[in-house]
């Protein structure tokens, strides 16, 4: 299977201009200095840079370092996460939120994402947050060189007990998290904490008592609508609810939907002609195909793909013979990210009214489950 690898921010420029009586003003004066007290990490007059995420835009401001000292003045509509950074080509990002008024950071200019920030009860709330979540990853780190060291001698029954440990530690953050969202359900980083506690593999059920928690204010805040998409997203994946709609261009540029296919069982398959994975699996997809065309079943084809004559040669090549649809941009299709699609391959199996009905079926498995099905 493989994985998407995500930037955390990418690079834009210009504010956007937003309602001014919706505004809050703040104010951000920082220092970055090295353990000895010098300037090092950055030259004299170089650019330090300050984003935030509004309307699904990225938005960058930009000032000059001076004496190792740098000022941003701005606004925002309501509490938001904003990141800081020296080099736009990098990675180390100092995460942090902004209610109103004033944001005080000091640090090094060698370590920003560990820099000090004193502002409103937001940030005050995820430096507890981060700081739990530190401890942990700190535990998770002892325990997976423990594993590394029991794996290189051989020893399986030190390794059975680590990985023991392992997934007790990660209960009990699980745990310590959910307590952090019920105690904190006014701020609007429990929200945050929802959403990014549940990247991998999100339980509807968890999910949705989690949302429950939050107070009305927050879930009409930026990231409490970030958990209830979240939810839909959810839902819209998990067997036993109905898939969500949506359309894409074939390699004509005629629009197919999803509503198109009802009356049918649909498998709706993830993949991209550079996916060694996928590209496995599509002879069993085939077999399937072929197996069940004519007893009501089809398939929808969603390729990753970012190269057009790419996508068509292994089309053709592995004969996918079904209904094919992509808009060429990678990771970045629209259909996957409206489905949160992490990695590939993945599918869907819907019934005949667009119901889920199964999902990611591999091998023997999809024959299997269509045989069932389509009786």
């Amino acid at each position: 299977m493989i994985k998407i690898l995500k930037n955390f921010a990418v690079l834009a420029t210009g504010l956007i201009a937003l309602n001014a009586s919706a505004q809050k003003s703040f104010t951000i004066d920082g220092e970055l200095k090295d353990v000895v007290g010098g300037l090092k990490g950055f030259t004299e007059g170089s650019y330090i840079y300050l984003s935030h995420k509004w309307d699904d835009k990225i938005n960058t401001d930009s000032v000059k370092i001076k004496e190792g000292k740098f000022k941003f003045k701005g606004t925002t509509p309501e509490t938001n996460m904003y990141w800081m950074y020296l080099d736009p080509k990098g990675q180390q990002f100092l995460v942090f939120f902004i209610d109103k008024g004033d944001v005080k950071i000091k640090g090094k200019s060698t370590e920003l994402p560990e820099a000090e920030v004193i502002a409103g009860s937001s940030q005050k709330d995820y430096n507890e947050y981060r700081t739990m979540l530190k401890s942990y990853d700190n535990k998770k780190n002892e325990l997976g060189m423990s594993f590394q060291q029991a794996q290189q001698s051989g020893d399986e029954a030190n390794m059975k007990k680590v990985q023991d440990e392992y997934t007790t530690v990660m209960n009990e953050q699980f745990a310590k998290t959910d307590e952090f969202i019920a105690s904190h359900n006014k701020s609007v980083v429990a929200a945050y904490a929802i959403w990014s506690s549940n990247q991998e593999d999100p339980v509807l059920e968890k999910l949705q008592k989690s949302y429950d928690l939050l107070s009305d204010d927050v879930k009409k805040s930026k990231f409490g609508k970030i958990v209830s998409d979240q939810i839909a997203t959810v839902k819209g994946t998990s067997v036993g609810y109905p898939i969500l709609e949506f359309s894409q261009n074939d390699a004509d540029g005629k629009p197919v939907s999803i509503s198109s296919f009802k009356g049918k069982v649909v498998l709706i398959d993830f993949w991209a002609s550079w996916c060694g994975p996928c590209r496995a699996e599509n002879p069993n997809v085939v077999k399937a195909y072929t197996a069940f065309k004519d007893k009501g079943f089809d398939i929808l084809g969603v390729s990753f793909d970012s190269t057009k004559d790419k996508w068509l040669k292994a089309v053709e090549k592995d004969k996918l013979t079904w209904t094919q649809v992509s808009d060429l941009k990678g990771w970045g299709n629209a259909v996957g990210q409206k489905f949160g699609i992490k990695s590939i391959p993945q599918n869907l199996l819907i019934d005949k009214d667009g119901k889920i009905i199964a999902k990611n079926l591999r091998g023997e498995d999809l024959y299997n489950k269509l045989k069932e099905v389509m009786k």
